[in-house]
C-alpha cells in the first residue's frame, strides 16, 4: 500500500506539536504493517534534502518542484492530509481518482468544511471529536459570520451562509494519539511545568499560580508552533525553555504538569507525562476528561487550582495521583495496537 501525505509541517521538519507527532506515530504504524509512505511539505523548512524519519520518507518543500505532491498522487493508493493542507489534498485526490483520508484533530468549523469537500475515511483522535462530527446530518454553515460591507459607501452587510453536509455519512475510525511509554519513561524532576505558552493553553493560570506559590519552581516550555504568540513573562520562580525534540528532557525536570487549556481535543502531553508517573492538573475540557478519565485531577477556577496544586505538593497526594497517571498512560498504550489494526483494515478496504 502506498500512502501519500500533504502537510505544512512534520516532526523534525519545523514542528513537534501534538498534531504532527500523532500523524507521525500513525504513519509509522502503517509502515510497520507494510505501507510505503511519502510525506510532502508545502512550506519551507530548514531541510532541503529528502529524509527518512522512522521509515517515513519526507520530501521538503521546493519552489521549483511544488507539483511533487500532485505527481506522487498519480501512483498512490491513499491520499492523506490534515489541518490547513486538507483542501488542496482533497482537490488532488479527486482529480487523481484516489481515496481521500482526513486525520481530524478538532471540532472547528474549518474542519467541517474540509470533511464536506469529500472524505472516504475520517480518522478521529478521540471519541468525543468523532461524536461531534457525526452528531447530525443537517447542513452546517461553513462561514456563519456576518461579513462587513465589501466596499465603502455600501450600507448593507453580506451574510455568507455556505451549506455543506455534516460528516455523518463518512466512514471513520477513532485512533487516539498512539503513545509508546518507553519513549517517555524517566525519573521526574522538581518543577511544576506547563507546555506551550500560547494564549489558548492558559498561560494566565500558569503565571497566576507562580505568583501565589513563590516558593515553588515553575517551568514554562515554548510551544511547537505560534512562537511569536508565546506568553513570556519574567518571574523569579519561573524558568522558560525552548521546545524540545525529546520530551524526556522536559519530563526529567518536571514533577507536576499543568494543562489549563481552554480547548483540548485529547491531551497527549498528559499521557506522555503519565508514562513517567508525572500527574497532571487539567481543565475539564471534553478531550482532557477522555484522556485522563475519572481519576484525573481537574480544576476550573483559582480556588480549585490552588487546592489541587497544594494537594499534589504533599507526598500522599502526589503518590496517589502519580499512580493514576501511570496507569492511565499504560491503558492508552494498550489501545495502540487494536486501534491501529482497525485503521489498517479500514485503509485496506479503500
Amino acid at each position: 500500500m502506498k500512502i501519500t501525505v500533504l502537510v505544512h509541517a512534520y516532526v523534525g521538519h519545523g514542528r513537534n506539536a501534538g498534531g504532527e507527532t500523532t500523524l507521525h506515530d500513525i504513519l509509522k504504524g502503517c509502515v510497520a504493517r507494510g505501507a510505503s509512505v511519502d510525506v510532502v511539505l508545502d512550506q519551507k523548512t530548514a531541510y532541503t534534502q529528502i529524509t527518512d524519519v522512522d521509515g517515513v520518507t519526507v520530501h521538503p518543500y521546493q519552489e521549483w518542484d511544488n507539483g511533487k505532491f500532485n505527481v506522487l498522487c498519480r501512483d498512490t493508493d491513499i491520499v492523506l492530509s490534515h489541518l490547513d493542507c486538507s483542501e488542496r489534498a482533497t482537490y488532488v485526490a479527486e482529480y487523481s481518482h484516489r481515496p481521500m483520508v482526513h486525520l481530524v484533530h478538532n471540532t472547528f468549523w474549518q474542519t467541517e468544511g474540509y470533511l464536506a469537500m469529500g472524505c472516504d475515511l475520517a480518522i478521529y483522535n478521540s471519541e468525543w471529536v468523532a461524536a461531534h462530527h457525526a452528531k447530525a446530518n443537517d447542513p452546517v454553515a461553513i462561514v456563519p459570520e456576518t461579513m462587513p460591507p465589501p466596499m465603502t459607501g455600501v450600507s448593507r452587510t453580506a451574510t455568507f451562509n455556505f451549506k455543506a453536509r455534516k460528516a455523518l455519512g463518512w466512514p471513520y475510525v477513532v485512533v487516539h494519539p498512539p503513545i509508546d511509554p518507553t519513549r517517555y519513561e524517566c525519573t521526574p524532576g522538581k518543577h511544576v511545568t506547563m507546555v506551550n505558552l500560547w494564549e489558548n493553553k492558559g498561560p494566565d493560570v500558569f503565571y497566576a499560580l507562580a505568583d501565589r506559590f513563590p516558593d515553588v519552581q515553575f517551568l514554562g516550555v515554548r510551544g511547537g508552533y505560534a512562537d511569536k504568540h508565546q506568553d513570556i513573562r519574567v518571574r523569579d520562580n519561573v524558568t522558560i525553555v525552548p521546545n524540545s525534540n525529546d520530551f524526556r528532557n522536559i519530563l526529567m525536570n518536571t514533577s507536576i504538569l499543568l494543562m489549563p487549556s481552554r480547548y483540548e481535543s485529547f491531551g497527549r502531553v498528559a499521557i506522555e507525562a503519565g508514562a513517567a508517573g508525572i500527574p497532571t492538573i487539567a481543565s475539564p475540557t471534553e478531550g482532557l476528561l477522555e484522556a485522563l478519565g475519572e481519576g484525573g485531577t481537574y480544576a476550573s477556577n483559582p480556588v480549585e487550582w490552588d487546592a489541587q496544586l497544594k494537594k499534589l505538593l504533599t507526598p500522599s497526594g502526589y503518590t496517589k495521583a502519580s499512580k493514576h497517571a501511570k496507569a492511565r498512560s499504560a491503558y492508552w498504550a494498550s489501545q495502540v495496537e487494536p486501534e491501529m489494526d482497525a485503521l489498517w483494515a479500514a485503509l485496506n478496504n479503500l
